[in-house]
């Protein structure tokens, strides 16, 4: 028993570098019903015009393969950094 729970453990980090290494060191990892989905930090940059102080804040958006495009996103203002791609995914 404590064999095979040893083997398992290995088998989840070997597993858990892979991905890590597959995400180009993002250190985001979604949960397993979520990693079909990019993840994304977005931020709309707005500041103080009194004290030059930011304001926004940076949230995490969920976007289908289909529905994500980073060039629109950079369109509408946004600052984008990808945490997570399902596309480089090991399964």
């Amino acid at each position: 028993a404590q064999q095979a729970a040893a083997e398992k453990a290995a088998a989840d980090k070997k597993t858990k570098k892979s991905i890590e290494a597959a995400q180009d060191g993002s250190n985001l990892l979604p949960k397993q019903r979520e990693r079909h989905l990019f993840h994304v930090e977005l931020d709309k940059s707005a500041f103080s015009p009194s004290t030059g102080k930011k304001l926004s804040q940076a949230f995490v958006q969920m976007f289908g393969v289909k529905e994500f495009s980073e060039k629109e996103l950079v369109r509408l203002g946004y600052t984008v950094k990808v945490l997570w791609n399902p596309t480089k995914y090991v399964k």
